[in-house]
């Protein structure tokens, strides 16, 4: 075999077979890993189709609002972590003709939230809908790190 590709053969070993190793040692913690830190609870809804991870210390009361809406308040025992998710079956409006309907397009959402509708009052919204039903999860300014990786959690089931 010529010196220059022996040279090469050697580099490419000395760099491919490192990764394939950390690959497999990444592979091997990744599947004994549980889907859910012991911190953390999930919490399902059959009735609108998502889950996501909760501080396991959390606890929560579903209210049924009008209009087949619900409002799921989640809280810690010292009330310190509060937010509240909404969720609304909605309809879209062509406004130029005055007529009302099912929505069109009824997702900006995979399976996985991605972009979302951030709106900073005196507290802060995020927006996002997905087959005809609007979610609104609303907290207080200060919550917005903490509830980050809740958000990052939520699932769609359907």
């Amino acid at each position: 075999m010529p010196t220059l590709l022996k040279g090469l053969s050697l580099a490419f070993a000395a760099i491919c077979i490192p990764a394939l190793l950390l690959t497999a040692v990444y592979a091997a913690r990744a599947s004994a890993e549980p889907a859910l830190s012991t911190d953390y609870a999930e919490y399902r809804s059959d009735r609108w189709h998502y889950s996501l991870a909760v501080p396991a210390d959390m606890t929560f009361v579903e209210y049924d609002g009008p209009v087949h809406s619900q409002i799921i308040q989640f809280s810690d025992q010292s009330a310190a972590k509060l937010f509240q998710i909404t969720a609304l079956p909605y309809m879209q409006m062509d406004v130029a003709l005055g007529t009302e309907g099912s929505p069109v397009g009824t997702s900006d959402q995979s399976t996985a939230l991605g972009v979302i509708n951030v709106y900073r009052d005196d507290t802060v919204a995020y927006s996002f809908h997905r087959n005809g039903i609007a979610y609104t999860v609303t907290a207080l300014p200060e919550s917005e790190r903490w509830l980050l990786p809740i958000l990052q959690s939520w699932e769609f089931t359907n």
